[in-house]
């Protein structure tokens, strides 16, 4: 009950941004179709460990800011902080660590803490990444960087500049690209088009092994 009124006070007040899709209620995917004769180009990424990495004092701070109520606040910081775990293996158990980190995958407060933890990431790479004209959708730990110009050629910088002010922002919040993971599609309208490669210039994509075009979509089922 608590996770649906946050998620709908969430949605009611545009705490969440509007390209945030999946673990959020009241949204859905929808297919997003060819401009007036622009080519698109997706890069698709996913955050290592994200629902484990998620700092509990950023995330407060975030609900803080955000201006939820204290008494939200505190009852947050309640639920997060001072927490411990044991490791067992076998007849082994350790000492008792403090966690720091994780929302809890899972439970009923994941789906909407996560999104918060995401909501002023995509906010801020909206207003770097305004010169390079580049859209984000947000599926809770994958995410994908669209452009759409002219030719494909046109698409590579812009996509690269997004790319690196997206890792960038990520390691700024704890979160880490699994860049190995990260996939290249085009969408476009001639089947001739160039299957041009992008320099990442994070490893494995360097330049001397670039992410090259995929033709399915393992995700979504493309």
């Amino acid at each position: 009950m608590i996770s649906t009124r946050l998620q709908f006070d969430c949605v009611k007040h545009e705490v969440f941004h509007p390209n945030q899709l999946g673990g959020i209620q009241q949204r859905s995917t929808k297919d997003a179709g060819w401009a007036k004769g622009l080519k698109t180009s997706v890069i698709a990424f996913n955050i290592a460990q994200f629902f484990p990495s998620l700092n509990h004092e950023t995330l407060l701070g975030i609900l803080a800011k955000q201006g939820f109520p204290a008494h939200v606040c505190r009852f947050f910081a309640s639920y997060l902080i001072g927490r411990g775990t044991r490791y067992l293996w076998n007849s082994f158990s350790s000492d008792l660590r403090s966690t720091d980190v994780d929302v809890g995958q899972g439970s009923a407060f994941s789906p909407v803490l996560s999104a918060l933890y995401l909501a002023p990431v995509i906010r801020l790479f909206e207003r770097r990444a305004a010169h390079v004209r580049c859209d984000i959708l947000s599926y809770v730990d994958d995410g994908t960087l669209i452009v759409q110009r002219k030719t494909l050629a046109d698409n590579l910088p812009p996509l690269h500049e997004a790319y690196r002010i997206m890792f960038n922002l990520f390691d700024a919040f704890g979160l880490v690209m699994e860049h190995n993971k990260s996939e290249l599609f085009y969408f476009t309208c001639q089947h001739d088009d160039a299957n041009l490669p992008i320099v990442l210039d994070f490893k494995p994509f360097t330049a001397a092994s670039p992410l090259k075009l995929k033709t399915f979509w393992r995700y979504l089922g493309f």
